[in-house]
């Protein structure tokens, strides 16, 4: 029996709700030594959100150094930046260009164990996209028309 799927015409965001994503701003990319080989921190600020002491929440993300097209990493800068940013093979590309990028994060709610047993849960973040904020417009022109202190 073959197996057979429908092609979609967008990736994979669509299948979650707007109202699931949370907005923010990316503040830092690190570089990090994790337990699965060098990558790279994104520090990212959420919109509105706060610790219980009031400080502004951030949340971290992380990914490896390996930019190929089935990597986190190039996923997450395509979803940022956009696919015209995207480097040819070989070529150099600057993480540091998505510092400062509107985003939006979607987290999965994972329980986890504490070293002391106590059970919480963590936010992973699975994925993150532009939040599609533009620049703003530049001001239209002003206009102005002569006009002539004597009218008749």
């Amino acid at each position: 029996m073959p197996l057979i799927t429908t092609m979609k015409e967008a990736g994979g965001f669509d299948l979650h709700e707007e109202t699931e994503w949370y907005e923010g701003t990316i503040t830092d990319i690190e570089e990090t030594d994790g337990q699965y080989g060098a990558g790279y921190k994104f520090v990212i600020g959420i919109d509105g959100e706060t610790f219980d002491d009031g400080k502004p929440r951030d949340t971290w993300a992380f990914c490896s150094q390996t930019l190929s097209p089935r990597s986190k990493l190039f996923k997450w800068a395509k979803g940022i930046l956009g696919e015209a940013a995207m480097p040819a093979p070989g070529q150099p590309f600057d993480l540091g260009q998505m510092i400062g990028a509107r985003v939006k994060v979607m987290f999965e709610h994972v329980q986890s164990t504490t070293p002391e047993g106590d059970q919480i849960t963590k936010d992973k973040v699975v994925a993150i996209k532009t939040a599609g904020t533009a620049a703003p417009a530049p001001p239209a022109p002003v206009v102005t028309t002569p006009t002539d202190p004597d009218p008749f």
